[in-house]
């Protein structure tokens, strides 16, 4: 059996929580250890991990909310040596085991993937978008400014074409709500940068795993249903949304070659394409 380590980061999520844990126990083809670490929480989130006995689920706890960043690092640390590695967020669901199975067997057969990130579904069962292209500034501020206009103009440029790209295909970045890579990618890129206090320490992550030359895929064979929260839209002139706008500032100034990383990303996506299109070498040619 694969060993797979949950890095689970939670925060004020006594709601969604255990569902997230049943779907993990539901796996029952993989040796699961789960690792969460409670940000702080005071809505009871704290009160029922500490309930649980399991041996394979070690928890811990802050009296504050350290960031994303700084929690996926310290659940990651309290894992035991695993095969692979899945950083979940408490709001995400694992939903079949065929699939999450076929996320690992890919890995397992493309090392030349470093991250892999399953199709997030919500609740109404439509596709997230949760596989982006790399953003460029505008794109990024757009995002936080309190306009709708603001939001569907940098999501169109953000857009990745779900109904035209093959069910596996190279991405700029993915949401990190549910990420699975090697347990030796996770060494090679390194922790999760804690500069970055909240975002966008999912595009930060992807990037430098592409910058190491390896590939960053969506695998649509995997489903995982995510309850969106997107608190940095809550308010324009909150804590979070000002975290959100300083990592941006400090992910650009620490990455300078971005539109020559794009472009090359586009050219894997299109030689992907390309591929999934072309006829199997055994299939029987058209009769005339």
């Amino acid at each position: 059996m694969k060993k797979v380590g949950f890095a689970i980061l939670t925060w004020n999520s006594v709601n969604c929580i255990k569902d997230c844990l049943d779907a993990i126990r539901k796996l029952t083809e993989v040796d699961a250890e789960i690792s969460v670490l409670d940000n702080g929480s005071t809505d009871g989130t704290a009160d029922y991990l500490r309930s649980l006995n399991a041996p394979n689920i070690h928890t811990s706890f802050c009296d504050r909310n350290i960031g994303t960043t700084k929690g996926r690092n310290q659940a990651a640390l309290g894992l035991p040596e695993c095969d692979f590695i899945c950083f979940l967020d408490s709001d995400a669901y694992i939903l079949d085991q065929d699939g999450f199975m076929a996320a690992l067997d890919y890995l397992d057969a493309h090392t030349e993937v470093g991250i892999l990130g399953p199709a997030l579904v919500g609740e109404d069962g439509s596709i997230q978008p949760s596989a982006r292209n790399i953003p460029f500034r505008r794109e990024k501020f757009l995002k936080v400014m309190p306009f709708k206009s603001s939001h569907r103009k940098a999501e169109r440029m953000e857009h990745v074409d779900y109904d035209t790209s093959p069910d596996v295909f190279p991405v700029g970045y993915l949401m990190s709500a549910c990420i699975i890579m090697r347990a030796e990618t996770y060494k090679a890129i390194g922790s999760w940068d804690e500069k970055i206090f909240y975002a966008p320490e999912d595009v930060d992550y992807c990037v430098r795993a592409w910058e190491q030359g390896l590939k960053v895929v969506y695998f649509r064979h995997c489903l995982v249903m995510h309850e969106w929260q997107r608190i940095s839209r809550r308010k324009f002139f909150s804590k979070i949304n000002f975290s959100h706008i300083k990592g941006l500032m400090y992910f650009y100034r620490r990455h300078k070659h971005l539109k020559k990383l794009r472009a090359r990303i586009q050219e894997e996506y299109q030689a992907a394409c390309s591929e999934s299109q072309e006829p199997a070498a055994d299939a029987p040619a058209e009769a005339e």
